[in-house]
């Protein structure tokens, strides 16, 4: 008899134990509350360079014009027909006093060496995905400055 009461106690804690509907689990009919992401790192508004390649688009000198733009700088790089390089100094100081009258409140990068048009056109293309934080942004861009002054 001991061996039957013993027995039916451990099946009963058993089936207990392995019971699917436990209490623990929200109602079906409440949803769950998720988590709202706050991001520190969003980006500044890109309109001011945007507003800068509508300016060089007018000119027939230039072809690919890439910008990007932090809160307090701004980078653009173009190509130039190869026709027009001959007049390349002259264009430049036009096009950088144009800017610079523009977007006084900006510290203007103005370039048109081959690298850094490569280099901000994989930088602009990531910004326009928001692949990109605030930081990072920051922090290439003060890396192409770095490299569009370098004299090599």
């Amino acid at each position: 008899m001991k061996i039957q009461k013993l027995f039916v106690l451990i099946v009963l804690c058993f089936l207990v134990a392995c019971n699917t509907n436990s209490n623990t689990e929200p109602p079906k009919d409440q949803t769950k509350a998720e988590p709202s992401k706050i991001s520190t790192s969003l980006l500044p508004d890109q309109s001011p360079s945007k507003k800068a390649k509508k300016m060089l688009q007018k000119y027939d000198e230039t072809t690919n014009i890439y910008a990007v733009n932090t809160d307090k700088t701004m980078l653009i790089a173009y190509k130039v027909h190869h026709n027009d390089r001959l007049k390349l100094a002259k264009f430049e100081t036009k096009v950088k006093k144009k800017l610079k009258k523009q977007f006084d409140d900006f510290k203007l990068e103005v370039s048109t060496d081959q690298k850094l048009v490569m280099e901000l056109s994989k930088l602009e293309n990531r910004v326009s995905q928001k692949e990109i934080g605030n930081k990072k942004l920051k922090k290439e861009v003060k890396h192409l400055i770095k490299l569009s002054r370098d004299k090599t």
